[in-house]
This record gives structure tokens, C-alpha cells and sequence, in this order.
């Protein structure tokens, strides 16, 4: 049985708000993977999910995960991809300059960190026996 996305995401999500980085800043987790550090949670689920996809949204503002044919955000499943284009080179280095809210600390490798303390990869891609 292939490992739920949207459950992973929400599990990201869950895992940086329990971070005692946000006790220091006025937004919480949920705020900032949906107001600048998109671009990071995806960077965060392409590392379990290969085969995702990193998704721009038109006015350049926001950045989706499409895994099988649907796109993800904090928020789960996003419910009008027609507002997405596949991102290329210029789209992920213009994500790198310009996402993040200047929160320097909360970006994807400090979190997979936290993610690997959990054991989620054996969860997520059990060994074959």
C-alpha cells in the first residue's frame, strides 16, 4: 500500500510547529508553508517522494506538490490546478531568491533532520525482504 502524501505533509507540517523556533517569530508552521516557504516543504517531500513534481503557481507566489496526478500544499489537495504550471530552472531559482520570509532557520534540510530523528524513512520506504 503506497504511503498517503497528504498525511506526510500534514505530518510536516505538525512536526515544524512543535519546533521551539516558532516560540521566537509571529507566524506558525501552517502560516509559513503557505506564505513564503512552500518552496521548502516541497524540497522537504521531494526528498521521500522522487517522483513528485514541483508546481508554480501563475502569479508566482506559491508553489504546489503534484504527486499522481494531483497537487498538494499545506492546506492537503488544492482544489484548482488550472492555476499551477510545471516549474522549470528559472521557476526553482526564482523560488530560492525570493520564498522563505527571510526565516532562515526553517529551511528543508533543518527539517529533514527533524524527520529523520522519527524513523519516518523506514515508514515510508520499508526494506524488502
Amino acid at each position: 500500500m503506497p504511503y498517503n502524501i497528504n498525511k506526510f505533509i500534514e505530518f510536516i507540517v505538525d512536526l515544524v510547529s512543535e519546533d521551539d523556533i516558532f516560540y521566537n517569530i509571529p507566524v506558525d508552521a501552517h502560516y509559513y508553508f503557505t506564505h513564503g516557504g512552500s518552496f521548502e516543504l516541497y524540497k522537504v517531500v521531494h526528498q521521500y517522494f522522487k517522483d513528485c513534481k514541483c508546481m508554480m503557481q501563475k502569479d508566482l507566489k506559491h508553489c504546489a506538490i503534484e504527486y499522481q496526478g494531483i497537487l498538494y500544499d499545506a492546506n492537503g489537495i488544492i482544489e484548482n490546478p488550472q492555476n499551477f504550471f510545471l516549474a522549470q530552472k528559472e521557476d526553482f531559482e526564482y523560488m530560492e531568491r525570493n520564498f522563505g520570509l527571510e526565516i532562515k532557520n526553517l529551511e528543508a534540510e533543518n527539517i529533514q533532520k527533524d524527520i529523520e530523528m522519527c524513523h519516518i524513512k523506514e515508514i515510508l520506504c520499508p526494506k524488502s525482504k
